[in-house]
């Protein structure tokens, strides 16, 4: 689950969670779970704040193991200001938030490993404050990819869709219960075509505990199980 924002909106307990754990299984020859050296680790601070993600799996391009940490600092209005971005420890990105007076974000400028400024988001809001698109420009100002955001009257993400250089690459829907909890996603390709469903579970507590992925056919691929520890 490393692309769950909208499931992070819909992390609501009494308690005030300090570390979230995120551990992978997939399942085996006989049915039974086995892990799939995959963690998401992700600790707050008092506030609320998501202040570190630590993301370690088998990266498919690199074909071992390796961990994507990513810090993230807040303002004294308790925006967040910057993140930063480790690939195995070692320095990769730095992100940098831009507000408007209103207080929505309005942009993002990366900084690359050289420490120089590279791509750069542009974030566009309506009148309700919701994220409706996102503009990823290059260094040279050329427009490289966007993201369109549409969401359901309770304010909850209802769709996402991601062009890349004029050639549509992701569309995603979004489903939701009584609570306003997520309890599905299904993600297409840019032709639309199914390519797997996410099912989402809670408990008592409407904190989510539980994540089972299944491909276009039905067959469960993936599950993912969350633990948390509190203040």
């Amino acid at each position: 689950m490393f692309y769950i924002g909208a499931t992070e909106a819909r992390i609501q307990g009494v308690k005030q969670i300090k570390k979230q754990t995120e551990t992978g299984y997939v399942p085996g020859n006989d049915g039974k779970l086995e892990p799939d050296q995959s963690e998401i680790v992700k600790m707050y601070d008092e506030k609320g704040n998501l202040t570190e993600e630590k993301n370690t799996r088998v990266w498919a391009g690199a074909g071992k193991i390796m961990t994507h940490r990513r810090e993230n600092f807040y303002n004294s209005e308790n925006r967040l200001d910057s993140c930063l971005i480790y690939n195995d420890d070692k320095y990769a990105l730095k992100l940098v938030q831009k507000y408007d007076q209103s207080g929505k974000l309005v942009e993002i400028q990366e900084y690359n490993i050289e420490k120089n400024p590279s791509f750069f988001t542009k974030v566009f809001n309506d009148s309700l404050g919701n994220k409706i698109k996102e503009e990823l420009y290059d260094k040279n100002k050329k427009l490289y990819n966007f993201k369109l955001y549409v969401y359901d009257n309770m304010k909850n993400l209802k769709d996402e869709s991601g062009t890349e250089q004029g050639t549509k690459r992701y569309h995603w829907t979004y489903k939701y219960n009584k609570k306003n909890l997520l309890t599905e996603r299904k993600d297409f390709s840019g032709q639309e075509v199914l390519l797997r469903k996410h099912k989402y579970e809670y408990d008592k507590d409407n904190l989510l505990v539980k994540e089972n992925i299944y491909g276009a056919d039905g067959t469960l691929e993936r599950v993912v199980k969350v633990r948390y520890e509190f203040y």
